[in-house]
């Protein structure tokens, strides 16, 4: 089994890449990303290589703006539906773990 080697460089750039905050940000925006707390010769030309063969370049996009209108119903009157959702398992913030949206 051959495996590939990963330099230094190589993993402050997939990291900012691949970062779930940053959702696969382009060639500038990894360089931006990247240049906040790092800095080598070749910078620029290496963050263009990898986001160039990345796979989420590679791979094609999902449509964003589908031509299947909303299968939900538009409500008839004013406060005939309601709806609500538990958001759970966040940081305990003043003893609290979930929030209600109403």
């Amino acid at each position: 089994m051959f495996l590939r080697m990963i330099s230094y460089d190589e993993n402050i750039v997939k990291t900012h890449h691949e970062s779930l905050a940053t959702g696969h940000p382009g060639r500038w925006k990894t360089y931006e990303l990247v240049s906040r707390d790092y800095w080598w010769p070749g910078m620029s030309a290496f963050i263009h290589k990898f986001v160039e063969v990345a796979p989420c370049v590679r791979l094609p996009r999902i449509n964003e703006n589908p031509s299947t209108p909303a299968t939900n119903p538009v409500p008839e009157a004013i406060w005939s539906s309601v709806t609500m959702d538990f958001i759970t398992d966040l940081p305990i913030s003043l003893g609290f773990d979930s929030l209600f949206v109403w």
